[in-house]
């Protein structure tokens, strides 16, 4: 009996599935395991039992309307007038939420919820305390050496993890960041996602560094001798780089948007890069130009404090340059999953 209490039941808005879940997931959404589209899971209070839409089906047909077989194929508006009169709640889908700023200037704010800060504070006072205490024991900090160890990859990997949340959340319409709070991460899934990001990574920098490799030995083998074709390989290098940049971020879109990595298939990302080439263009200049930036501004702050000041302004400055290096990504991570959530039917991806 407690395990049916601990659960929700209801139907799928689009095909009459029948859905359970845990009572966490009530408000979140999610996809119907049968015709997979997105689906919001009721609050616990607007849950009726498991076979109340057959019942009011039912009374529907005995009031004289026409018979149906399943109540997918029941007529909405009177099935939801019913179920508004019992107080049972909507069972239309609830719309996105919407921007009351211009989207250039909202983005900014994505990371600026209560979840968005939650992650900020996870990710940067852990190490923080750590490097911290591990100051203060001195000679003494071997003894907890393994476990800040552990602690720091733990945080590191949950770190990636909630950036493909972010996407995720986004392409389902989403514009702040995401509670996670009923999802926590296992191990298991922590290193899924990193390995996932990981393997996408190598394969679009394997060509470069392929290349990288074979010229090296070709200068080797020659001596240095032929400057022109050395001149000739270092633009053909910065192509096989802009080349898998440009390839890098739709795989992770794919990969974050299937929880999977079929997503890196050439099959699934050349299409889908011709098929909203120019939109996608948009995207990657805007991402990587700000890449760029945050870099340059890096290293020219560096440049100006970097004499006579104290070490620790040092050390703060580096944890102001990883909060926003993560707020940054945050926001890179919410642009790529708003492309999917604009322009999915253009990908035309079976998610």
């Amino acid at each position: 009996m407690n395990g049916e209490n601990s659960v929700i039941s209801f139907s799928c808005n689009f095909c009459g599935q029948k859905i359970r879940v845990a009572k966490t997931s009530a408000g979140k959404k999610g996809k119907c395991p049968k015709c997979g589209k997105t689906v919001l899971v009721p609050d616990v209070a607007a849950v009726p039992s498991p076979d109340i839409d057959n019942e009011l089906i039912r009374m529907k047909q005995d009031s004289g309307g026409a018979p149906q077989e399943n109540p997918a194929e029941a007529d909405v508006d009177q099935l939801q007038l019913l179920r508004e009169s019992m107080g049972w709640g909507s069972v239309k889908q609830e719309t996105p939420p919407q921007r009351k700023l211009p989207w250039l200037i909202d983005i900014f704010f994505y990371p600026a919820n209560i979840p968005g800060v939650i992650f900020l504070v996870i990710v940067i006072l852990i190490p923080l305390i750590l490097d911290i205490l591990m100051f203060l024991l001195g000679i003494f900090a071997g003894l907890i050496a393994i476990p800040s160890f552990i602690l720091y990859v733990l945080v590191w990997l949950y770190s990636y993890w909630y950036l493909v949340q972010c996407i995720r959340d986004s392409g389902l319409g989403g514009i702040r960041a995401p509670n996670t709070i009923a999802e926590t991460p296992g191990i298991v899934e922590l290193l899924q996602s990193f390995v996932r990001i990981l393997l996408c990574l190598i394969l679009c920098a394997s060509p470069a560094v392929a290349y990288i490799a074979w010229s090296r030995g070709i200068k080797i083998l020659l001596g240095f001798a032929f400057t022109p074709e050395l001149r000739e390989a270092d633009t053909f290098l910065w192509f096989l780089m802009g080349f898998g940049v440009f390839y890098y971020l739709m795989s992770i879109l794919a990969v974050s948007m299937f929880d999977s990595i079929e997503g890196i298939s050439p099959l699934i990302i050349i299409p889908s890069i011709f098929s909203t080439f120019f939109q996608y263009c948009g995207l990657v200049l805007i991402i990587v130009g700000s890449a760029l930036v945050f870099v340059k501004a890096r290293e020219m702050l560096i440049a100006v404090i970097l004499h006579n000041m104290p070490v620790w302004i040092l050390y703060l400055l580096e944890i102001l340059v990883d909060f926003v290096k993560l707020y940054l990504l945050m926001i890179a991570a919410h642009l790529l999953g708003r492309f999917y959530f604009r322009y999915q039917e253009k990908l035309n991806w079976d998610v």
